[in-house]
């Protein structure tokens, strides 16, 4: 037998021990990719969950606490002594009741701004996802092809026949060396997606303790909120005393 052939035998087994460390890089990078999704996804679940706590929760809670206050605010003014013949009285009655207006107003009007920017930041993530969600479909489109294209290889191989009697030595030779290339290249990728993933994995778990910690003081400043709530429903208890005298 030819040094060749011995040689091609040799790099065969040496591939093939590649190949097998190459697989075993990919297919564990395929696992923690989809790990690192879920993680990902339960984190924008957990978001999203603060959210409607925070803003649907917590943020209707203050609003009603403020539309309280300042119903309190205006019958305490609305009711405040006043000569009705002396038109100071009346002015400055009438002045504050305008005040207290005004600073709800000014209130409202400084919220209203702060809802357009979190709405344009949404906006902001609304564009991201479409673009996200083009580049999975681009990704599908990747997969159709390589499945067609292995599909036409085989039908080409079922009709063409396969025989290896052309084979030389010096064509397996090309072919082995084409192929080690071609796993050192596979290897070297997975060694680069190795190392985004584990950036990925430590990421999602900074990201995770950042909205628990959100979450819990969401939980907080809601108790503070419910008992601003308690304060003010016993403001209105003597509101009612003070406009019923």
């Amino acid at each position: 037998m030819s040094s060749q052939v011995e040689t091609n035998r040799a790099n065969i087994s040496k591939n093939r021990a590649e190949l097998f460390l190459a697989e075993c890089e990919v297919m564990k990078n395929k696992a923690n990719s989809y790990l690192a999704r879920s993680l990902v996804q339960e984190n924008k679940a957990l978001i999203d969950k603060n959210y409607t706590s925070v803003f649907n929760g917590n943020r209707q809670l203050i609003n009603q606490n403020t539309e309280d206050v300042f119903r309190n605010r205006h019958a305490i003014i609305r009711n405040m002594t006043a000569d009705p013949t002396n038109q100071v009285q009346v002015n400055y009655r009438e002045a504050m009741s305008n005040r207290a207006k005004l600073e709800f107003l000014e209130h409202r009007s400084a919220l209203n701004q702060r809802v357009i920017e979190v709405t344009l930041d949404f906006a902001n993530i609304n564009s991201q996802l479409i673009d996200t969600n083009r580049k999975i479909m681009d990704a599908n489109v990747g997969i159709i092809d390589f499945n067609s294209a292995q599909i036409a290889t085989n039908s080409a191989l079922l009709k063409d026949g396969v025989s290896a009697a052309g084979a030389t030595a010096e064509s397996n030779a090309t072919i082995i060396a084409e192929n080690a290339t071609r796993i050192a290249a596979v290897r070297q990728k997975a060694e680069e997606n190795r190392s985004r993933l584990a950036t990925i994995h430590s990421e999602a778990a900074a990201n995770r303790e950042r909205i628990i910690a959100n979450a819990d003081l969401i939980y907080e400043r809601r108790a503070t909120i419910l008992a601003n709530a308690e304060l003010i429903a016993a403001n209105q208890k003597a509101v009612a005393e003070f406009i019923g005298k």
